[in-house]
């Protein structure tokens, strides 16, 4: 993505000199928030290919939320990743739509704080709290992992 080296806790992407990254406009994968305004976006379709978004970044180019092991759809089975960056006191609210029925284990930086039960053919938002040291300097890895296999409409991370 972009062509940059570094992508630090804080979100903000540099340069191969240390130096942020400024652009007028920034085309990502949908798997990807960036801070600014989102200006145009192409979605996933039918495809297995995640779809794009065009952002105009305020200041230099900063990655606020970062998704893997998402399907396009939002389907997943074994394990999905959300990495919150510059994470502060919050909730990282995930609406889970039941497929198996099987529970999802939550993870906070690799400590289980939840299990979460969406029953087959149900749908749930489930709020998973950041940890107590969450200050906006670092980045917070959540994790979703179950046996069977669920769906997800919204992943957001909402500030305290």
């Amino acid at each position: 993505m972009l062509g940059y080296s570094e992508l630090g806790e804080d979100g903000v992407l540099r340069a191969g000199d240390g130096e942020p990254l400024a652009r007028d406009l920034v085309v990502a994968p949908s798997t990807v928030v960036l801070a600014g305004e989102k200006v145009a976006e192409r979605a996933a379709g039918d495809s297995e290919t995640y779809g794009l978004a065009a952002w105009r970044p305020e200041g230099p180019v900063r990655v606020v939320r970062k998704i893997d092991g998402l399907l396009p759809n939002g389907d997943f089975g074994g394990t999905a990743r959300v990495t919150v960056f510059a994470c502060e006191p919050g909730t990282l609210d995930v609406t889970i739509l039941g497929k198996s029925g099987h529970p999802i284990r939550a993870f906070v930086d690799g400590l289980e704080v939840a299990t979460l039960e969406t029953p087959a053919g149900d749908a749930a938002t489930h709020r998973i709290p950041t940890p107590p040291y969450a200050d906006g300097t670092h980045a917070c890895g959540f994790e979703l992992q179950t046996d069977g296999y669920a769906g997800s409409t919204a992943v957001v991370f909402t500030p305290r």
